[in-house]
């Protein structure tokens, strides 16, 4: 009798922490993915140069490094993204590879991959491959996640391939 007791309450326990476990990764996919579609929104945003959008993508003290150079606060990445625009440029961001972590119940961390094309031609005309310039790298990330979703912490760029400057 004691045996079937045991036998019933440790079935129940591991009954218990089966479904304690069945609804973390679900919970946890639903932060990774709201993460994924913010870097499609990032190069989006970045692309079309809706420097709202793409502000709405940051904590508000977030730190965005290009090189070693910090923009710090939603404020300064916004301002950025601003100055860089220039109408004799035209660039597309792809993001490829991603890898994105649930790490703590309110962040996240990852790595993203992706390619920046850029040419000087001009922009309304078809653009020939060889005034495209290739930089390639990785952006290392952590995100906050909140009842609005997530957002950037912190953003550092990685080069790793750059292409020859056409002119």
């Amino acid at each position: 009798m004691v045996y079937r007791i045991l036998s019933s309450a440790a079935a129940v326990v591991l009954l218990a922490g089966c479904s304690l476990t069945a609804t973390r990764p679900a919970a946890d996919s639903t932060a990774v993915e709201a993460c994924k579609t913010l870097n499609y929104r990032y190069a989006q945003a970045r692309d079309s140069g809706n420097a709202d959008a793409y502000g709405d993508l940051f904590a508000e003290n977030a730190v965005f490094y290009m090189g070693k150079k910090p923009y710090e606060g939603r404020d300064a990445i916004i301002t950025r993204l601003r100055e860089g625009q220039d109408s004799a440029n035209f660039a597309r961001l792809l993001i490829d590879n991603m890898y994105i972590e649930k790490d703590g119940d309110d962040s996240a961390t990852g790595v993203v991959y992706f390619s920046m094309y850029y040419s000087d031609a001009d922009p309304d005309a078809p653009r020939p491959i060889e005034t495209f310039r290739l930089f390639m790298g990785e952006y290392h990330d952590r995100y906050t996640l909140a009842e609005e979703g997530c957002k950037l912490a912190e953003r550092k760029t990685v080069p790793l391939f750059m292409g020859r400057f056409a002119k």
